[in-house]
């Protein structure tokens, strides 16, 4: 931590300003510091602002958020820290059980500068395994050949593109796949969910690709102790790990569920010190039935109002928007991700002005909106990847509201029943 300062502090106009007088004897006073926020990030970055990066002429990979609206998050890595962190990575998938034996497909998705497919294909380098570097924003036909072709056993993708194969493979009847393990990251894996892909594609070991931000890397990875939960071990020769609470920002006992904030340890070209993820967690504690002593944690889900939709990041301000252009709608509304067994399903509820009457049309029309509104979201509707956007117009006053505060609950998670 001390060689991170003295190396980015002279070279990051905004880290000068943040670092000074800053000297740590020990990794908990990194409390002393700001939580580095999404909004700053993005501030202080290209092409939006200036300040962050320590070298603005250095080679590398620049990496972008699939972000709901306006310009995208981007990461800068040199082409040292994207290999260190690729390792670590593919440390997590042979510890996860891929390695020497296995044909792996390769199925996050490809290009629009994001970061997922190329990382994991560094990672795999690192298990033994063969890969098929496929894409998941591929045809799915040539897909399905492919893994029946290369007698694929193993596939790493996020759910949304695996329920997709299951769905194709079930309405077919196909025969003759070989998978049995299945990686997944980008979002969570539901109960619901796992079970239809085992049922369907006959996967029997499930596990995490590894726990990862876009903007800071590898966090975290699953031993096979881990496996068909949200467990994590820290990457602890890559980051250091807080969990605080949301309110006070001071550090939660055990069990406690707070935010997960992230000091990357290796990164010097966009460092990241004390980056909040947005997503909960908690401590884990005791050993770990593997030996590693590295900490555990559990993630506990998102910690702003954002549905994850497969690549797809939809925040309430996406819908928001997407009302403005739509007379006779209320502004307040309420957004629900549902499983119907086979995929993914948001439904949008919301008021309609009183003098609105036409409920049908109303909802219609909000639905080509938001089907507009985000080039993931409409992607993956146009392939099928998800079920589909439902809205419900409701009278003034339908929605529920909080008795004590009077609020409507903006976003409900119903995937996980």
């Amino acid at each position: 931590l001390r060689k991170l300062i003295a190396d980015i502090r002279p070279r990051s106009s905004f880290y000068a300003e943040r670092l000074k007088g800053f000297e740590p004897n020990s990794l908990q006073d990194l409390a002393r510091l700001p939580v580095l926020t999404a909004d700053e990030l993005k501030a202080h970055l290209p092409p939006s602002g200036h300040g962050l990066i320590t070298d603005e002429s250095a080679g590398g990979f620049v990496f972008a958020s699939g972000g709901t609206s306006g310009a995208p998050k981007v990461a800068y890595r040199t082409a040292a820290e994207h290999h260190y962190n690729a390792a670590r990575m593919g440390k997590g998938l042979l510890l996860a059980g891929f390695g020497q034996g296995d044909v792996v497909a390769n199925l996050m998705f490809a290009g629009n500068m994001w970061a997922s497919f190329i990382s994991l294909n560094m990672a795999l380098e690192h298990t033994g395994a063969r890969f098929l570097p496929l894409a998941g924003n591929m045809d799915m036909e040539f897909v399905l050949f492919a893994l029946k072709h290369f007698r694929a056993n193993s596939i790493i993708s996020i759910p949304t593109v695996l329920l997709s194969i299951a769905r194709l493979v079930e309405e077919r009847k196909i025969e003759g796949l070989e998978l049995r393990k299945a990686a997944t990251g980008g979002e969570h894996l539901f109960p619901g969910a796992r079970a239809y892909l085992s049922r369907v594609l006959g996967i029997e070991t499930f596990a995490s690709a590894g726990y990862a931000a876009n903007d800071s890397g590898a966090i975290g990875y699953q031993c096979d102790h881990c496996h068909g939960g949200s467990i994590h071990h820290v990457h602890e020769d890559l980051h250091y790990v807080e969990i605080v609470d949301p309110d006070t920002l001071e550090p939660v006992p055990p069990d406690e569920v707070g935010k997960i904030i992230a000091t990357n340890l290796n990164r010097r070209l966009m460092p990241m010190l004390r980056y909040d993820i947005g997503d909960l967690g908690r401590w884990v504690e005791g050993p770990c039935g593997c030996g590693r002593t590295t900490r555990r944690f559990e993630l506990m889900g998102r910690s702003d109002d954002v549905l994850n939709f497969g690549a797809a990041k939809l925040g309430p301000d996406v819908v928001a928007q997407a009302l403005k252009e739509v007379p006779g709608l209320s502004p307040v509304f309420q957004m629900i991700a549902r499983f119907d067994g086979v995929a993914d399903q948001l439904v949008v509820r919301v008021e309609r002005d009183p003098a609105a009457q036409d409920e049908a049309a109303l909802g219609e029309r909000l639905v080509q909106q938001l089907r507009s509104s985000t080039k993931e979201l409409k992607t993956f509707l146009e392939r099928k990847l998800i079920g589909g956007i439902a809205v419900e117009v409701l009278a003034p006053g339908g929605l529920p509201r909080n008795p004590r505060t009077g609020k409507v609950r903006l976003v409900v998670e119903e995937r996980t029943s």
